[in-house]
């Protein structure tokens, strides 16, 4: 035992440096430890942004697409209103041509009937119906635009949503 107090401050210095050493790998192991984590972490992060990145690309590819279909859809909407507009315009001529053509037909009746001396029954009646066939060629002219209007606006509905709900179902 005198030698071992002989020796107790080498005893002590060993006992000492085995804790610190102890508490140095204790150290050590939480150093690794946390390095692996933020390690971890930032391969963690990083997944995460490239996720979000994807997502994002695939969002702006999707919004492209709906951009592209919605032009389509105006496109032909745009084409069908000029389309439409012709159909008017032809529309409007024959309606002249036939209230023309029922004007000229009772001023002629009406030249005929006083000539022949039949009477003036005859020519009212002719001015009559010339008055009506001037009247339902118009509002036929605006039943027919009312009717072009309604089917060009159908047609650009079902197209777009066709085009919509096709951009949408990509997914």
């Amino acid at each position: 035992m005198t030698a071992i107090l002989k020796h107790w401050r080498l005893l002590l210095i060993a006992a000492l440096s085995a804790g610190w050493l102890w508490t140095l790998a204790d150290l050590h192991q939480e150093r690794a430890a946390h390095q692996s984590t933020m390690a971890t972490r930032a391969y963690e992060r990083a997944a995460a942004s490239a996720a979000a990145l994807h997502a994002s690309e695939q969002a702006r590819q999707r919004e492209q697409e709906l951009t592209h279909a919605l032009n389509d859809a105006n496109t032909a909407r745009q084409q069908l209103a000029t389309e439409r507009s012709a159909r008017a315009a032809a529309a409007r001529a024959a309606d002249g041509r036939v209230r023309d053509a029922a004007r000229a037909f009772a001023a002629q009746a009406s030249e005929s009937c006083a000539a022949t001396a039949a009477g003036p029954t005859a020519a009212e009646a002719l001015d009559l119906l010339a008055g009506l066939l001037d009247r339902v060629a118009g509002r036929t002219s605006e039943l027919a635009e009312y009717a072009d209007a309604a089917e060009a606006d159908a047609s650009y509905c079902r197209a777009a949503y066709a085009r919509a709900r096709e951009a949408v179902s990509k997914d």
